[in-house]
């Protein structure tokens, strides 16, 4: 074992975070050489399981390639590297704000230290917020509204009021006692008025276009964690993009993982994800070649489960989730050669 790695391992255990040491080889074959305490702790994953062994030995096919797409961006770029990702570990599903750093020694990369932040509890609660962001979010469409339509309501009669303002000024007589003065001042409070109403139509406008919590997506590394999950001995051929996209990311940790799981779950051997974007929203379409849905299944209400029909518990609450969001969701037509092709639209843009 390298020098500085020997090191690194001896201090690990001082670290109040889990952390975790891989060893490069000159032939960039990479081997876990050490987890401290914490990490084993909150994974459920032992140093005697790993030491020495690469990530294809240790997780299964789809676990191992993601992990190792991780290690090898490191290596690579000779840089640290900062990243979300879940994972299925011992302990069950879990979420990691991950940084890799290099060890250098002799001019290469000997090693890799990795430092973890387990995002789970904060992954947990933001899901069982979603049914109340949905209804908050219907609410504040509601509320957005009224008050349009209270603005527009209250235009039409200032106007008005304006206008007989004019014609009484047109033809009046200043006699001395200030009433000039007072036409004016009411003339001037109408058009502040007036003003003000059209700026909160123009703030309603803009908040609708733009108030929906987007932040940046590495897309390709989203899908190849969840499937890492869903289809862990690579059973399924699943294609999806690696675009780095915009949006709302709880929508895609729920709305996308819930149709993508469904898809998993039904294919006979295949998956599709697709991305494309058109004047500010971004559509999503997954599909499969399995049984498909009943025609007329997206355009019901889209009940519960049963044994007859073809529904996941998941997609309710989908649908629901993503016309909460000013979004849509369809049965697309299918784009393999048997099953279905599901299809939603949301806020948001493809960055490259």
């Amino acid at each position: 074992m390298e020098q500085k790695i020997h090191l690194v391992l001896k201090t690990i255990d001082l670290y109040q975070v889990p952390v975790f040491v891989l060893s490069v080889d000159k032939d960039e074959v990479i081997r876990f050489a050490g987890l401290n305490q914490f990490h084993q702790d909150a994974t459920g994953v032992s140093q005697a399981t790993v030491a020495g062994k690469t990530p294809h030995e240790v997780f299964p096919g789809r676990t191992a390639d993601t992990l190792m797409r991780n290690y090898m961006h490191c290596v690579r770029t000779e840089q640290s590297y900062n990243y979300e990702e879940v994972l299925a570990l011992a302990k069950g599903e879990q979420w990691w704000s991950t940084t890799l750093s290099p060890i250098f020694e002799n001019g290469r990369i000997t090693g890799i230290i990795g430092v973890a932040c387990d995002n789970t509890p904060a992954r947990k609660s933001e899901q069982d917020l979603a049914a109340a962001v949905q209804e908050v979010s219907k609410m504040n469409v509601d509320l957005r509204a009224l008050t349009s339509t209270m603005a527009h309501d209250l235009r039409g009669p200032l106007r008005q009021a304006k206008l007989i303002m004019s014609m009484v000024y047109e033809g009046f007589q200043d006699l001395g006692d200030n009433k000039i003065q007072l036409l004016e001042t009411g003339n001037d409070v109408i058009d502040r008025a007036l003003d003000f109403i059209d700026s909160k139509l123009g703030q309603i406008i803009e908040n609708n276009d733009l108030d929906n919590n987007s932040m940046e997506i590495d897309l390709g590394h989203w899908c190849s964690d969840i499937i890492a999950i869903l289809d862990p001995l690579a059973e399924l051929q699943i294609d999806y993009p690696n675009n780095i996209i915009q949006c709302e990311k709880f929508i895609i940790d729920i709305a996308l993982r819930n149709i993508i799981e469904n898809a998993t779950k039904y294919a006979v051997s295949q998956v599709r994800v697709d991305i494309s974007d058109c004047e500010g929203k971004i559509t999503f379409s997954v599909s499969d070649d399995g049984v498909g849905f009943k025609k007329d299944y997206f355009e019901s209400s889209m009940p519960l489960p049963t044994k007859q029909n073809k529904t996941g518990f998941g997609l309710p609450l989908t649908k629901s989730l993503i016309e909460a969001r000013q979004g849509r969701i369809w049965l697309d037509e299918a784009k393999l050669a048997a099953g279905a092709t599901v299809s939603f639209s949301l806020k948001g843009k493809i960055l490259r």
